[in-house]
This record gives structure tokens, C-alpha cells and sequence, in this order.
């Protein structure tokens, strides 16, 4: 079974985030999670990811980091940066286990939110309360 994941975090972050995404992704793919395109009410540049996450991935977002993959023999993953990321993170559902709205996360710029079981346009319209926004398109 799987489970959409949406995660956004401000591109200050992203390495850090991109190292979680490895880690709990368990592969090296996870390093290339996140594309840039979107701003915060701030002004600052902020990425976005989002796919289907398994259950197992799930599990391990909700764990402490724990030993290096062995896959990643060359130390590709900066496992400071992914604890630092988990750390940091902020996994939000609409609702909890009794089916009682869960309040929204407050962002702060500091958080990666990590928006899981919607559809990617709930999700965007989540990050657009929260006050992440895709970066207008010049007009042409």
C-alpha cells in the first residue's frame, strides 16, 4: 500500500531534505527529491516534493535516523543533515486516528512540512494557506 506525501521546506533546507528523502526513500534517488518554482510569504524561495510513500517509508519517517543505508558505501547521504531534516519535520494529515480534524501546522520558515494521505491539489492548496505559493510565471 502506499501513501501520498507531499514536502515542502524553504530551499535554504534542501540539502538536508534531499538527504532525509535518500534515507527514508532507501535509495540514492532520493538525493535528486525537490524541485525549486515556489515562494513563502516572505519572499523566500522555497522546493517541493511529492509522490507515493510505502508504508514502510512511513514507519521510518517516524523513527529516529538510524544507520548509514548499506547501499551508500561511498557516504553519498549526509546523515547529520538527514537527522537534522527529520528533526526539523513537521508530517501533518488531515485527519487523526479517530477521524478528528488535525489543525493546520503553523509555518514558520524553520519546519519542513511533510503534508501526507491528499491528492497533489489539496496539498497545493494546503501550502497556499500556509502561504507557500508557486512563483508567478513572467508574462510574456
Amino acid at each position: 500500500m502506499s501513501t501520498r506525501v507531499t514536502v515542502f521546506c524553504r530551499a535554504d533546507q534542501v540539502d538536508d531534505a534531499r538527504a532525509l528523502a535518500a534515507y527514508l526513500d532507501d535509495d540514492i534517488g532520493g538525493l535528486g527529491t525537490f524541485v525549486p518554482g515556489y515562494i513563502d510569504a516572505e519572499g523566500a524561495d522555497c522546493v517541493a516534493a511529492s509522490g507515493p510513500k510505502s508504508d514502510a517509508w512511513l514507519a521510518r519517517a517516524r523513527a529516529p535516523v538510524g544507520d548509514r543505508p548499506v547501499w551508500d558505501s561511498d557516504q553519498v547521504i549526509n546523515m547529520t543533515g538527514a537527522a537534522r531534516a527529520l528533526a526539523a519535520t513537521v508530517f501533518w494529515r488531515p485527519l487523526d486516528a479517530e477521524g478528528e480534524a488535525n489543525p493546520l501546522p503553523i509555518w514558520d520558515g524553520t519546519q519542513i512540512i511533510a503534508l501526507v494521505a491528499m491528492p497533489p491539489d489539496v496539498a497545493l492548496s494546503i501550502m497556499a494557506t500556509l502561504g507557500v505559493v508557486p512563483v508567478a510565471e513572467p508574462d510574456t
